[in-house]
């Protein structure tokens, strides 16, 4: 809904939600004007959906059993040959409920989203399932505050955990399941915006979200416990040999001003005028298990060979990001058009018990292009743009 909810540590996909609570999805890239800021190559948006006059709802269950799956099938002649292996089997189950209506007709409405997803799957040479389990939960409130006032508010409450997960690095016919990992990733998104037309060529826009949650992987036999790796095996025993925690949140503002101007300097302007604020915060978490943060590396017969310790790194940060930015969206005939803009950008990073500023950076980044109909009937257009983007 135009706010950012990507990881602010690697700028990917942080935020799992139900697909069904999607209006509309739009692909950016490259080209687009000053106010699309923070990236370098692609914005994914997503708007939501809302309630309207009528109720209106959805209902969905897909299930798929673990019989029949195709790679099981196809790996049946396979696998009578290699009888100490597996093939891979997969169960999925996805449960969804969907309702939308009037609270007061004309004036306030809701959306509710409720799933249940649940993805088993056994890898081949692995006697256990890894098993993911998703429930998520999205609460929209939209209202119409008077003619010219629109207001959303919405929260989403998601949780991503799962069993037998793989250490990084390795393959589930190296492990047993007491060297795998439990994952525990809930997360909590909340977006607000409120638009308010001004006059019939100029209106005013604000938008406030933020974002929580963690990717915590807890080794299944605690930390205490060292892992060992039978390197004539080529197998792990005992333990997981690393633990990780990760913690995320995002706060953000966008404001924005858009005024339409008529016949002025040579056709027709379309300014738009904004200021974004970020506060994020990363904190990681990595070592390896064991009294001593040691695993070991067993050559032959169990015997040990060597030993890799790792006490691991607890890096804690806060970003700040301030940005503005100006554009015209300028018509200087039915057939060209002309976009100019400048964004301003400044950041800077902080490190717990490390005094000062670490990060700071400042940039301007013009964009210029334009769009030229080249034979006045809309079917050949020449594009062309100069920008500067940074993420």
């Amino acid at each position: 809904d135009g706010v950012n909810v990507a990881d602010p540590e690697a700028g990917s996909a942080w935020v799992f939600l139900d697909h069904n609570i999607i209006e509309e999805a739009k692909v950016m890239g490259v080209g687009l004007p000053a106010e699309y800021g923070n990236f370098t190559g692609v914005i994914f948006n997503l708007i939501t959906k809302s309630g309207g006059n009528r109720f209106s709802g959805h209902f969905e269950a897909d299930y798929q059993g673990k019989s029949g799956f195709f790679v099981t099938e196809n790996n049946a002649a396979y696998i009578e040959d290699f009888p100490e292996l597996t093939a891979p089997k997969q169960e999925l189950m996805d449960f969804s409920a969907h309702l939308g209506g009037p609270i007061k007709k004309d004036k306030l409405w809701f959306y509710v989203g409720l799933q249940y997803y649940r993805d088993k799957s056994v890898p081949t040479g692995f006697p256990e399932a890894l098993d993911y389990k998703q429930p998520h939960s999205f609460f929209k409130l939209t209202s119409q505050i008077s003619p010219s006032t629109n207001m959303t508010a919405s929260v989403q409450v998601d949780t991503y955990n799962g069993t037998n997960r793989a250490p990084f690095g390795f393959e589930h016919t190296q492990l047993s399941p007491d060297t795998t990992q439990t994952q525990k990733s809930p997360e909590v998104v909340g977006n607000f915006s409120l638009t308010s037309i001004i006059s019939s060529k100029s209106f005013f826009d604000i938008k406030g979200a933020f974002f929580w949650g963690y990717y915590y992987l807890d080794p299944v036999n605690g930390m205490d416990i060292p892992a060992h790796y039978l390197e004539d095996q080529d197998k792990w025993i005992d333990n997981a040999y690393h633990f990780g925690y990760y913690d995320r949140s995002r706060f953000q503002v966008n404001a924005s001003y858009t005024h339409y101007v008529e016949d002025f300097i040579a056709g027709d302007h379309d300014f738009k005028f904004g200021v974004e604020a970020e506060r994020s915060f990363v904190r990681n978490r990595f070592g390896y298990t064991g009294p001593n943060y040691t695993y070991y590396y067993d050559y032959a017969q169990g015997e040990p060979y060597l030993a890799y310790q790792y006490e691991g790194y607890d890096l804690n940060t806060y970003y700040t990001r301030l940005e503005g930015f100006v554009q015209d969206s300028w018509q200087i005939t039915p057939r060209l058009n002309v976009n100019l803009g400048l964004r301003l950008s400044q950041n800077w990073g902080t490190v717990k018990d490390v005094e000062g500023v670490v990060y700071n950076t400042f940039r301007l980044a013009p964009r210029v292009g334009f769009a030229f109909d080249i034979f006045g009937d809309k079917t050949t257009v020449l594009k062309a743009h100069y920008g500067q983007f940074t993420e």
